[in-house]
């Protein structure tokens, strides 16, 4: 108990948050349970009641859970048993509000991973259409050669019979 308190000291001497990343900061439900089980029940609601409000204002559901289910046994403890029923009224409404936004983050989640495998679909046809357009367009590209070199072919050779049937008419006048 005696670290407790000195946890305690140390943690409102030096204004740590009740939250960090590194976990959370809570030796008022430590001492609390410890009173509770010391048979000190009204000093352990105290306690928990200040911590309560604490996470209350940094909105940590399930921090106030978890103190609201010692806070229930602190009274049931007192013999204030009308109080610990309404205290576990309190953490099944705030467990079934923490589901109900678990649930819903899932169907967005879902919704989010059908989106993203529809995206990845949609990209993997249009690169299987831009692949297929490069192939038509190097047979395009192909066949444009192809009949750039027959043409130059016929050319060439109008051109040359051109040329032997004016030496044969030339031949021809000759004679």
């Amino acid at each position: 108990e005696f670290y407790i308190r000195k946890s305690i000291g140390l943690k409102d001497s030096l204004e740590l948050p009740a939250i960090s990343p590194y976990g959370e900061l809570s030796p008022l439900y430590v001492l609390a349970g410890i009173n509770i089980k010391s048979g000190k029940p009204d000093e352990a609601i105290k306690l928990l009641l200040s911590e309560i409000r604490e996470f209350e204002q940094l909105n940590t559901r399930r921090l106030i859970i978890k103190e609201n289910k010692l806070l229930a046994e602190a009274y049931k403890a007192a013999g204030m048993y009308k109080e610990s029923q309404l205290t576990l009224a309190e953490v099944l409404r705030l467990q079934e509000a923490l589901d109900k936004e678990k649930d819903a983050a899932k169907a967005v989640s879902f919704d989010i991973e059908k989106k993203m495998q529809t995206a990845d679909l949609d990209i993997t046809r249009l690169k299987a259409q831009d692949e297929n357009n490069k192939k038509s367009r190097y047979y395009l590209y192909g066949i444009s050669v192809l009949l750039g070199l027959f043409a130059t072919t016929l050319a060439f050779a109008i051109y040359n019979k051109q040329k032997s049937n004016s030496r044969l008419t030339e031949k021809n006048n000759e004679i």
